[in-house]
C-alpha cells in the first residue's frame, strides 16, 4: 500500500510540473516602435518650514518639439509662477543644472542615456548643447534620440 501512495505522489507531482499545451499559442506582437513622445521636467526641493522636512515637486511647463524624421527632441522650459506652494526664494533656484526629466516612449520600450547624458527619473544637469539617449524597441532595435534644450524661462 506504501508503494502505491509513493508511485501516485510520484505521478501526480510530474503531471503538476508539466504542460499539456504545446501548440495553438497566439503569436504576441513584437512591438518595433523606438519612438519619444514627450519630455517633463520638474523640480524638487526639500521643504523645512514645518515641524518636519517634506519633499516638494513643482511641474515645470515644457513644450515639446519632436522630430521623428531626424531623431530630435527640443524642450522649452518655463519655471511657473510664484505660488502658495511655491515661494519665490525656491523658484530663485531653479536651473537647467539641477532639473528631474522624464520621458513617454513607445510601448514596451526601454531608454538608457548615452555618454553625459543624465539619468531619466532623477536629479541631473541638462546644461549642455546636446544630450543623446537610446530607446531599445521591444524586438531589440534601437534608435538614437537627441535632446536639446530649447528655451528655459523663470
Amino acid at each position: 500500500m506504501k508503494s502505491l501512495i509513493k508511485y501516485f505522489a510520484i505521478l501526480s507531482v510530474s503531471l503538476l510540473f508539466s504542460s499539456c499545451l504545446k501548440y495553438g499559442l497566439d503569436e504576441i506582437p513584437t512591438y518595433s516602435n523606438a519612438e519619444i513622445k514627450k519630455m517633463s521636467f520638474e523640480y524638487r526641493w526639500i521643504d523645512t518650514t514645518k515641524s518636519y522636512d517634506q519633499l516638494r515637486v513643482v511641474q515645470l511647463n515644457t513644450i515639446s518639439t519632436i522630430s521623428a524624421s531626424k531623431d530630435t527632441i527640443g524642450c522649452a522650459i518655463t519655471v511657473p509662477a510664484v505660488n502658495k506652494d511655491f515661494p519665490a526664494e525656491v523658484r530663485t533656484m531653479v536651473a537647467l543644472n539641477n532639473l528631474v526629466a522624464y520621458a513617454d516612449i513607445s510601448e514596451a520600450a526601454t531608454i538608457r542615456p548615452l555618454a553625459d547624458a543624465p539619468k531619466l527619473g532623477v536629479l541631473g544637469n541638462f546644461d549642455k548643447p546636446l544630450l543623446k539617449y537610446e530607446v531599445i524597441a521591444a524586438d531589440g532595435s534601437k534608435k538614437v534620440w537627441v535632446l536639446k534644450i530649447t528655451g528655459f524661462g523663470k
